[in-house]
């Protein structure tokens, strides 16, 4: 059941690429019955990257799905970051960018104020804002791609721009992609480049790919994924100090998963690993990588190889 408070998120999946706001918001439909199920549910007009005015949640067969920390949020405007199913009496709720995410909102009781309309299929970049951590594109930006930098433009009500007076300088240079960087405060894709020696974020929305795109990367190869391993021969798989890797929170094998809450801040982030680190008390690989500079021993099982 999708209660009010963040849960476990399942139902529709979408990819965030290729999605572009629209000013008009004429004869938009939103469903506004329930006693859906996740097979069948149905969001009308409502898409990831719609902009939409919260409403407080009106009562179906008796149940509203309400939290009163939800108040503040009534009114506000908000762009759409994920469709979720359905709650416990079917009503079609989604996630919005104005809580980070926390609560589950019924679509039935929001007002569509612009929808989300496909841009050219063949823009590299996503031009989109209003994601999360768990689900940030970077279309063809990765490390090694040439860019145009440009001047942060508004995503949207409430933006501030994350910008520096200070970047000025650099609008219009080309620069080189060192890293991708998650989000900002607004749901928009950042990046670190060459030409500022890594020191501001830049919104990949604003820049243009040109000559000496970094190349696709190569297909995933499999990591180990059982412990138990020897200490004295443990098995790396694919992984090499230097190798490109994606951290994922550790799962347990049997007994301790090896994890400290703090951990939690790079889950999900690309970042080299920098050197092997043996086996942990369950006899799982582990890895020392550049994002907590070797604070950790990140399990490799719980780790996706990119090259």
């Amino acid at each position: 059941m999708k209660t009010f408070a963040l849960a476990h998120a399942f139902g529709v999946a979408l990819v965030l690429t290729g999605l572009a706001t629209t000013s008009t918001a004429s004869a938009q439909f939103v469903p506004t019955q329930c006693d859906f199920s996740d097979a069948n549910v149905t969001y009308g007009s409502i898409t990831v990257g719609a902009t939409v005015q919260l409403a407080m949640h009106t009562p179906w067969r008796g149940d509203a799905n309400w939290n009163a920390d939800m108040n503040r949020f009534v009114g506000m405007t908000a762009i759409i970051t994920s469709l979720d199913g359905v709650d416990g009496v079917g009503c079609p709720v989604v996630r919005v960018n104005v809580d980070s995410g926390q609560f589950y909102w019924r679509i039935r009781d929001m007002r569509v104020l612009s929808v989300a309309m496909p841009v050219a299929p063949t823009d590299p970049i996503p031009r989109y804002c209003g994601m999360t951590t768990a689900s940030v594109q970077f279309g063809m930006v990765r490390p090694g791609a040439t860019v145009v930098l440009g001047a942060h433009t508004f995503a949207g009500p409430g933006d501030d721009l994350n910008w520096s007076a200070e970047m000025n300088r650099w609008v219009g240079s080309q620069a080189v992609v060192t890293s991708l960087e998650q989000v900002d405060g607004f749901g928009c894709p950042v990046v670190r480049v060459s030409a500022d020696g890594g020191q501001y974020y830049w919104r990949i929305r604003d820049m243009q790919l040109v000559g000496g795109m970094a190349p696709p990367p190569p297909p995933a190869m499999t990591i180990p994924t059982w412990c138990g391993q020897s200490s004295d021969a443990p098995q790396y798989g694919p992984l090499r100090p230097g190798s490109w890797v994606v951290l994922g929170m550790h799962t347990a094998d049997v007994g301790d998963a090896n994890w400290a809450g703090e951990m939690s801040r790079w889950v999900g982030q690309q970042t080299t690993v920098t050197g092997y680190a043996g086996t942990d008390a369950q006899g799982c690989p582990t890895v020392r990588v550049a994002a907590d500079g070797g604070q950790y021993a990140w399990r490799i099982r719980n780790m996706t190889f990119l090259r």
